[in-house]
C-alpha cells in the first residue's frame, strides 16, 4: 500500500475522526506473506487488497476500501456523512451516538458487537487527566464519582469508596447530589436515597440526620467594566465614564458634541437618538432653540426641519405636526376616510393604502390596456407575466389554464430552460455539474436520446443503437445493457494501434471504440480533424486585447493598464473607487481595500442616481425627496476623511422623480430620466440651459448612460412594455435595441473596453450584456430575486447593488464567476459610479472652434461622428425656439408652446422604485396621523369585505379565538377606575369612566365590545381584565391590545427620546421586556407604578431580537450591528456572548426552553434560520433556501412547529422544529410586508409593516384572513402574544441555587443532554474554574 492509499483511507467522515484521535483507525494491514488473510471479529476485509476496515464502515456511503468493495451490494443509504445509519428499520442518528453505551437504534445496531468490539480492542490508554471507562471511553477525571453516569456503563461511579462533599452515596456505589436526598424521587434507582426519611408537616420526606454537605460559596463582589455585581443582591450599573473635553474641528455640515469627543451630522440633532456620548445632541436646551426662517419646528420633539417639508404630504415629524392643518390633499391625491392622503392612482388598485381600507371601497374593476392582463381580483399586470411560472396575481390567476403554447419561453435560443424560470447555457446540460437550482440540467441524462445535430450521447455515456444512451461504467462489464448488446462487443480491442485510429492529433482508446482528441490550442472538427481554436472569440480568454495564432494566442492590455501575473489587466495610477448613493448619504467605497467613507450627508433626503465628471472634479446626484438635481466638489482621492463641498442646485423646477443620471464629461452636460414626468432631459452642468429630449413613448424610464465619443445615449424603461432604447444624444434617431425576454430593466452601464452594454433585470434577478446594438446577448449573473438597482463595469468586474439586501456585489463581467459581497452593511445602496480617469477617456469636443469658443448659444449636443458632417446639433432650451444662425429666441406667452409640469402629472408623485411611506425601511420615522373615533362611528363593530377577499373586523367571532365554544368568554365589565373619586369628579359624578385622552364615557360603555373613548382604552385588556392580549411597541411606548376589540391600554408609558424596537414578556411574573435602539434593554412590571428598570445598558449596539426564558429566568437577545447573540441571568445580571462566529445580521429570535434550543434568523446574504443549544452548542442551520429577510420567528409548542415570516418574499412559513416538512402558510406577491408574528391557539398573528396594523389567519390553513383594527400606531416594528397558553410549564433544570453555578446556568439541548441537563457558564470578563461551577476574573 502506498502513501496515497493511506491518505485516501484516512480522509473519512467526522465520525471516523473521533476514533483517529485515539487509535490508528480503520485499517489492519495484513502481511503480504500471511497465510491467514482473515480479519479479526468486528472487521471487514476489502476484496482486492490486504486491508481490514471497521465493520461499521461497511455501507456507510464512503469508499474506505481502495477498491470500494465496502460499498457494494449495500441497501439504499440516506444518512448524512456525519450520521450513523441504523440497520432495521433504517434510521439516522448522530455518529457520536454509536458505541456510546446507550441504545439509540431500534434494533440496537449502534451498540452491536460488530460495531463496537473493534473499537474497544484497539483503544489506546487515555491521555493524562482522563479516566478510561470499562467500555474504553475516555472522560475527564473530574467527572469521576460525581454521581452521574458519564461512561454510560457506570464504571466511573462503581468503584468510588466515598462521595465528594455535597454528594450522597447510594447502595450501588454511585453518588448523587445531596439535594436529591429525601425528595420523594428514587434517584439512586435502589431507593437508598429515600430510606430513613421522615415526613414533615407538608408530607415531604426529610432526612433523619443531616449529612455532610458541600461548602457553600460566600457572596462575592467583583468589579468589571460591565457591572458591579453582588451574588446576593440586585446588580447595579456602573456609572458611565465621560471623556475629558477636547477641541474638535467639525466640517460645515457637522456639529461637535458638548464634551468635544466627536462630530456628528447636523441632521442628527434632536432626532430622538443620542449620538453624542454625553447626550448633548438631544438635550432640551439645544432642541428647544429657535428654528431658522427657512425651517419648521415639530410640536412634540422640537426638531427643526426644512420649511419645504411642511405640508408636502409626507410625515416627517414624529407627531405628524408638519402635515397638520394643511387643508385638502394635493392635486392628484385622494383623501382616506381617516384623513390620510394617498396618490389618486392608488385608489381602487387592489392594494389597501389607507389604514382604514377606504381607498378600496365601492371600486369597479380597472380597465386594462392592450399590453396588460387582468387578474381574477381585477388587478392589471403586464401580459408578459402571464404563464411565466411566477405567481404575480394574488389569486394566482396569471398561472392558471396555462399550456405549453401560452407559456412564453423565458430563455434565448442558445439557452436551456430549467423549468422554474431559470435559464442556463445549453452547453451546461448533462456536463456533470448541476447548474439548475432544481438539478433539471443533470436529470435523465443517461436516457437522453441523441439530438439530430449531435449524434453522440452526453460526455460519460455510451450510445446504444438505435436510440439510447447508457453510462460508460456499464460497458464491457459482462452484462448486455443495450438491446443489440453493442455495449459488450469489441471489448479489449485497441483501435488506436491501427494508424492512430485515423486521428490527426491524439487517439484515446475506450472500453469500446475510441475517440480523437486535439492538442491544446486546437479543436475537433468532425471526428478526426483538428483545426485552430480561436480563443479570442470566447469572452474571458483574455482580459482585454487578444491576438490569435495557429494553435496559440496572446493577451495584452490597453494603454493605461498593466497585466498582473494572473493575466488580468488592471488600471494603473490611482486606485479606482465607487461612489454609492445610500439614500440619505453618499459614500465612497474603495474596490481594492473595501474602505468606506461617507463624503456627503448634508441636506440629503432620498438620493437615487449618482455620476461624476472627473475632469471638472464634480459629483452629481438626483434626490427624489427634494425633487432636485445637485452637484458638489468631488473630494480628492488622497484625502481619506474629506467631504464633498461647494454644494449647488443644478435643476429644481420641472423635476419630479429623477431616477437616472448620466454625465457627458466631454461636452459638459447632464442627462437624466424622470419617471414622474416620463421624460429624458439634458442640461448644462451649471443649470443655465435645459431641454427635454424625449417625452413620448416612455412609461417608466430608469437607468441612463451616454457615449459622448460616439454621440449615443442608452436608457431602460420598465413600464408595461419593458425595453432598452438608444438614440443620438440630441434625442433623434431613437430605436429599441432590447425588447424581448426583459421584464424590469433597472441599472445600465457601458464597458468601453469590450464595447458591450450591461443591464440589470429586477424581476428576473439577472445581470445581462449585449453588444451596443442589442445583439450577442448573454446572461452574466443570476442573483436571488430581491431588488437589484445600480450597475457599473470597470476592468474585469461588474459591480451591482441590491438595496433590499443592503449589499454591494462584485463578479466577473465575462461569465459572472467569483461573485462576492463587497459590503453588506449599507443602509439602502442605490446607484453606483466608478471613479478613475480611464473610465472617462478624453475625446474631441466638436462644439468648440479653434479658439475654444462654442458654436451654439444654448446647448451643443453630440451626434454620431461622420466624415464631412459637423458631428453636433445646436439645440435651444425649453421655452426657446431656434432662429437664424443657430440663435435661440424666447417663446412668446401667447404661443402654443406648453411645458410639462409636475402639476400635470402629479399622479406619479411617489416613485415606485424606492420605499415610500407605505414601504418604509426599519429605521423610518414615518407616522400615520392620529384619528379620533366617536361612539357613533360606523367603524365600531363593523365588518367590511373587500374585493381582494380580505375582511376588516373590529369584533372577531369568539369561537375563532377560544379553545371550545363552552369556554366562558364573558368580559368582566367593572374596573376600579369607575369608582375612582378623581374619575367621578372629572366626569361629573360616579359611574363614569375617564378616558386617557381626557373625555368621559358612561360606565356601562366600558368593556362592551365597542370602542367609545377616542383612544380606545375603554376596551383595553388591562381595563377589561383580559388574560390574553397583544403587546405592541409603538415608538416610545408599549401598548396592550385586546384581541377581541382592538382596544388598548398603555402598559409602558411614553418617554421622550425612546425608540422601542422589540418586546417580550414573562406571563408568570407579569414582566415586560423591551429593547431601546442603541440604548439597551429594559423591564417593567405590568400594572406597576414604578419606573422602568434598565437591566442591560451602556453598550452601543442594536438589540433587534429579544426572548425571555420563562423557565430558567435567562434573557437572550440578538445584536444586529454587534453581530452576536447574547444571554443574561435575570437574577444576578451576569451576561455573556453566546455565539459570535459566522453571525452577521441576527434579527428575530425565539426560545424553546422545554428542549433547550435557541432559534434565530440571520438576514445577511445568504439568509438563514439556525438553531443552537441554549448553552451555545450543537449549532445548525435548518432553513437556507427560499429565504431572503426572515423578519419574525414564533414557536407553537402544542403542534411543535416553527413559524417564520419573510418581509422580502412577503410570505409566512412553518416547519418542524428541525426545519423539515416545510410548508407555506400565507404566500402572495401582493402580501403586505410581515415584520413580526406570533401564535395563539389556532390563530396566527402578524404585524403588517405597510399599513401599521395586525392581521391574522388560521395557522393550519392560512385562511380566514382578517384585520385586527388597532388605533393608529407610531411606526410599530414588533408584536407579541401575551398569554399563558404560549408559555407551557416545564422543569427548571437548574433547580435551586442556579444549579450551583456562580454566574449563568444554561440548559443543554435535547437529545444531547444525556450526561447533564445544564452547563455552567461565566459572564463577560470571567473564566470557569476547575470545579466547573465557579467563575473568577480573567
Amino acid at each position: 500500500m502506498n502513501c496515497l492509499q493511506l491518505f485516501f483511507l484516512l480522509g473519512t467522515t467526522l465520525a471516523k475522526a473521533d476514533f483517529i484521535s485515539s487509535v490508528l483507525q480503520g485499517f489492519l494491514f495484513l502481511p503480504e506473506d500471511s497465510l491467514d488473510d482473515t480479519c479479526p471479529p468486528g472487521d471487514f476485509k476489502c476484496a482486492s487488497h490486504a486491508v481490514c476496515i471497521r465493520e461499521a464502515w461497511r455501507c456507510d456511503g464512503e469508499n474506505d476500501c481502495p477498491d470500494a468493495s465496502d460499498e457494494r451490494d449495500c441497501p439504499p443509504s440516506f444518512c448524512a456523512g456525519s450520521e450513523f445509519q441504523c440497520r432495521d428499520p433504517p434510521a439516522c442518528i448522530p455518529a457520536r451516538w454509536a458505541c456510546d453505551g446507550e441504545t439509540d437504534c431500534a434494533d440496537s445496531s449502534d451498540e452491536a458487537n460488530t460495531a463496537c468490539t473493534w473499537f474497544r480492542r484497539r483503544s489506546k490508554p487515555c491521555e493524562g487527566g482522563s479516566f478510561r471507562c470499562a467500555n474504553s471511553r475516555c472522560i475527564p477525571l473530574k467527572f469521576m464519582c460525581d454521581g452521574e453516569n458519564d461512561c454510560k456503563d457506570n464504571s466511573d461511579e462503581s468503584s468510588c469508596p466515598v462521595c465528594r462533599p455535597g454528594k450522597f452515596l447510594c447502595r450501588s456505589g454511585s453518588c448523587i447530589p445531596e439535594k436529591y436526598r429525601c425528595d420523594g424521587v428514587d434517584d439512586c434507582k435502589d431507593n437508598t436515597d429515600e430510606e430513613g426519611c421522615e415526613p414533615d408537616d407538608n408530607s415531604t420526606p426529610r432526612p433523619l440526620e443531616t449529612p455532610t454537605t458541600a461548602s457553600t460559596i460566600p457572596p462575592t463582589i467583583t468589579t468589571t467594566a460591565r457591572t458591579t455585581t453582588t451574588t446576593s443582591t440586585t446588580p447595579t450599573t456602573r456609572p458611565r465614564e465621560t471623556s475629558p473635553k477636547t477641541t474638535t474641528t467639525c466640517s460645515s455640515d457637522q456639529t461637535p458634541c458638548r464634551d468635544g469627543s466627536k462630530c456628528i451630522p447636523i441632521s442628527w440633532l434632536c432626532d430622538k437618538a443620542a449620538d453624542c456620548a454625553d447626550g448633548s445632541d438631544e438635550n432640551n436646551e439645544r432642541c428647544a432653540s429657535e428654528c431658522g426662517e427657512d425651517q419648521f419646528r415639530c410640536n412634540q420633539s422640537g426638531i427643526c426641519l426644512p420649511a419645504a417639508w411642511r405640508c408636502d404630504s409626507q410625515t416627517d415629524c414624529s407627531d405628524g405636526s408638519d402635515e397638520a392643518g394643511c387643508g385638502q390633499c394635493l392635486p392628484r391625491e385622494w383623501r382616506c376616510e381617516n384623513g390620510r392622503c394617498i396618490q389618486e392612482k392608488w385608489r381602487c388598485d387592489g392594494d389597501k393604502d389607507c389604514p382604514d381600507g377606504s381607498d378600496e371601497k365601492d371600486c369597479e374593476a380597472p380597465q386594462c390596456s392592450d399590453t396588460e392582463f387582468r387578474c381574477g381580483d381585477g388587478r392589471c399586470l403586464p401580459k408578459k407575466w402571464r404563464c411565466d411560472e411566477d405567481q404575480d396575481c394574488e389569486d394566482g390567476s396569471d398561472e392558471t389554464d396555462c399550456t405549453s403554447s401560452s407559456r412564453p419561453d423565458p430563455c434565448s435560443p442558445n439557452e436551456f430552460h430549467c423549468g422554474d424560470g431559470q435559464c442556463i447555457h445549453q452547453s451546461w446540460v448533462c456536463d456533470g455539474d448541476a447548474d439548475c437550482r432544481n438539478l433539471a440540467d443533470e436529470t435523465d441524462c443517461a436516457a437522453e436520446p441523441p439530438t439530430p445535430e449531435n449524434k453522440d450521447c452526453s460526455p460519460g455515456y455510451f450510445r446504444c443503437e438505435p436510440n439510447g444512451c447508457i453510462s460508460e461504467e456499464r460497458i464491457c462489464d459482462g452484462e448486455a445493457d443495450c438491446e443489440d448488446a453493442s455495449d459488450e462487443k469489441d471489448c479489449g480491442v485497441n483501435e488506436c494501434l491501427d494508424n492512430n485510429g485515423g486521428c490527426e492529433h491524439l487517439c484515446q482508446n475506450l472500453r469500446i471504440g475510441y475517440t480523437c482528441r486535439c492538442k491544446e490550442g486546437f479543436r475537433l472538427q468532425g471526428n478526426t480533424t483538428c483545426v485552430d481554436l480561436d480563443e479570442c472569440a470566447t469572452p474571458g480568454y483574455c482580459s482585454q486585447l487578444c491576438e490569435n495564432g495557429y494553435g496559440v494566442y496572446s493577451c495584452s492590455c490597453l494603454s493605461g493598464y498593466h497585466m498582473q501575473a494572473s493575466g488580468t489587466c488592471v488600471a494603473s495610477g490611482q486606485e479606482p473607487y465607487l461612489i454609492v448613493s445610500n439614500r440619505r448619504e453618499i459614500v465612497r467605497f474603495n474596490v481594492r481595500s473595501s474602505a468606506k467613507t461617507a463624503i456627503l450627508t448634508q441636506d440629503l433626503r432620498s438620493v437615487i442616481a449618482v455620476d461624476v465628471d472627473l475632469a471638472r472634479g464634480r459629483l452629481f446626484w438626483t434626490d427624489v425627496g427634494t425633487q432636485r438635481i445637485m452637484s458638489a466638489t468631488l473630494p480628492p482621492v488622497d484625502a481619506k476623511e474629506a467631504t464633498a463641498d461647494d454644494i449647488q442646485v443644478v435643476f429644481s423646477t420641472d423635476v419630479l422623480i429623477p431616477d437616472g443620471i448620466a454625465v457627458d464629461w466631454v461636452y459638459g452636460h447632464v442627462y437624466w430620466t424622470d419617471t414622474g414626468l416620463d421624460t429624458i432631459s439634458v442640461g448644462t452642468m451649471d443649470g443655465t440651459w435645459r431641454r427635454t429630449l424625449v417625452d413620448t413613448g416612455l412609461q417608466e424610464p430608469r437607468g441612463i448612460v451616454v457615449d459622448p465619443e460616439q454621440g449615443l445615449m442608452y436608457w431602460t424603461d420598465w413600464g408595461s412594455d419593458p425595453k432598452i432604447e438608444r438614440a443620438w444624444m440630441d434625442g433623434q434617431h431613437r430605436e429599441v435595441i432590447v425588447g424581448d425576454n426583459i421584464t424590469w430593466p433597472n441599472g445600465l452601464a457601458i464597458d468601453f473596453v469590450s464595447r458591450r452594454l450591461f443591464w440589470l433585470d429586477g424581476k428576473k434577478g439577472t445581470v445581462e450584456s449585449s453588444d451596443l446594438l442589442g445583439g450577442d446577448r448573454m446572461v452574466i449573473i443570476e442573483h436571488p430575486a430581491s431588488h437589484l438597482f445600480g450597475l457599473e463595469v470597470f476592468e474585469d468586474t461588474v459591480y451591482f447593488s441590491d438595496w433590499e439586501m443592503f449589499s454591494l456585489y462584485g463578479a466577473s463581467k465575462f461569465n459572472g464567476s467569483d461573485k462576492h459581497v463587497l459590503s453588506d452593511d449599507f443602509f439602502m445602496p442605490m446607484d453606483v459610479a466608478i471613479v478613475h480617469p480611464l473610465k472617462q477617456a478624453k475625446a474631441i469636443n466638436y462644439c468648440l472652434d479653434q479658439s475654444g469658443q462654442p458654436y451654439c448659444t444654448h446647448l451643443c449636443l453630440p451626434v454620431p461622428p461622420k466624415e464631412g458632417s459637423k458631428n453636433y446639433t445646436c439645440a435651444c432650451s425649453d421655452g426657446y425656439t431656434k432662429g437664424e444662425s443657430e440663435s435661440c429666441t424666447s417663446v412668446e406667452q401667447d404661443s402654443d408652446f406648453e411645458m410639462k409640469t409636475p402639476s400635470v402629472v402629479a399622479e406619479k408623485v411617489t416613485p415606485t422604485s424606492v420605499p415610500t411611506a407605505r414601504t418604509a425601511p426599519v429605521t423610518s420615522k414615518t407616522e400615520i396621523p392620529t384619528t379620533t373615533t366617536t361612539p357613533s362611528s360606523p367603524l365600531v363593530a363593523s365588518t367590511t369585505a373587500h374585493t381582494n377577499g380580505e375582511v376588516d373586523s373590529n369584533i372577531l367571532e369568539e369561537s375563532r379565538f377560544n379553545a371550545t365554544e363552552d369556554e366562558d368568554i364573558n368580559i368582566i365589565r367593572k374596573h376600579g377606575v369607575l369608582s375612582d373619586s378623581t374619575a367621578g369628579e372629572s366626569c361629573g359624578g360616579p359611574g363614569r369612566f375617564l378616558c386617557t385622552a381626557g373625555s368621559c364615557v358612561e360606565g356601562r360603555a366600558v368593556c362592551d365590545g365597542a370602542t367609545d373613548c377616542a383612544d380606545w382604552d375603554d376596551e383595553g385588556p388591562v381595563v377589561c381584565n383580559e388574560d390574553e392580549f397583544l403587546l405592541i411597541p409603538s415608538s416610545s411606548e408599549v401598548r396592550a391590545v385586546s384581541i377581541k376589540t382592538g382596544g388598548h391600554n398603555v402598559v409602558v408609558p411614553p418617554e421622550e427620546g425612546r425608540n422601542i424596537i422589540t418586546v417580550d414578556s414573562d406571563v408568570q411574573t407579569g414582566t415586560v421586556y423591551w429593547s431601546d435602539q442603541f440604548k439597551g434593554i429594559y423591564s417593567h412590571k405590568l400594572g406597576s407604578s414604578d419606573p422602568p428598570r434598565g437591566i442591560f445598558t451602556g453598550k452601543n449596539s442594536t438589540f433587534d431580537g429579544l426572548a425571555v426564558d420563562w423557565i430558567h429566568q435567562n434573557l437572550y437577545w440578538t445584536e444586529t450591528m454587534g453581530e452576536a447573540i447574547c444571554v443574561m441571568n435575570l437574577q444576578n445580571g451576569r451576561w455573556r456572548t453566546l455565539i459570535k462566529e459566522d453571525v452577521k445580521r441576527p434579527f428575530a429570535i425565539a426560545l424553546d426552553p422545554i428542549d433547550g434550543w435557541v432559534y434565530f434568523a440571520d438576514w445577511a446574504y445568504p439568509a438563514s434560520i439556525e438553531r443552537v443549544g441554549m448553552d451555545g452548542w450543537e449549532r445548525r442551520a435548518i432553513i437556507t433556501e427560499q429565504i431572503i429577510w426572515p423578519s419574525g420567528l414564533a414557536i407553537d409548542f402544542h403542534s411543535r412547529k416553527l413559524f417564520w415570516s419573510d418581509a422580502k418574499i412577503n410570505s409566512i412559513w412553518s416547519s418542524d422544529m428541525d426545519g423539515k416538512n416545510r410548508r407555506i402558510i400565507v404566500g402572495s406577491r401582493r402580501l403586505s410586508r410581515p415584520l413580526a408574528l406570533d401564535i395563539l391557539q389556532n390563530t396566527l398573528f402578524w404585524m403588517d409593516w405597510d399599513v401599521d396594523s395586525v392581521k391574522r389567519v388560521d395557522k393550519n390553513t392560512g385562511k380566514q384572513k382578517s384585520l385586527l383594527r388597532v388605533q393608529t400606531l407610531d411606526n410599530p416594528l414588533h408584536m407579541l402574544v401575551h398569554a399563558g397558553w404560549k408559555q407551557p410549564k416545564g422543569t427548571n433544570r437548574c433547580g435551586e441555587n442556579n444549579g450551583g453555578c456562580s454566574d449563568l446556568c444554561l440548559p443543554t439541548p435535547k437529545p444531547f443532554n444525556s450526561r447533564r441537563d445544564f452547563t455552567c457558564a461565566c459572564g463577560e470578563g470571567f473564566v470557569l474554574a476547575d470545579d466547573g461551577v465557579t467563575c473568577h476574573a480573567q
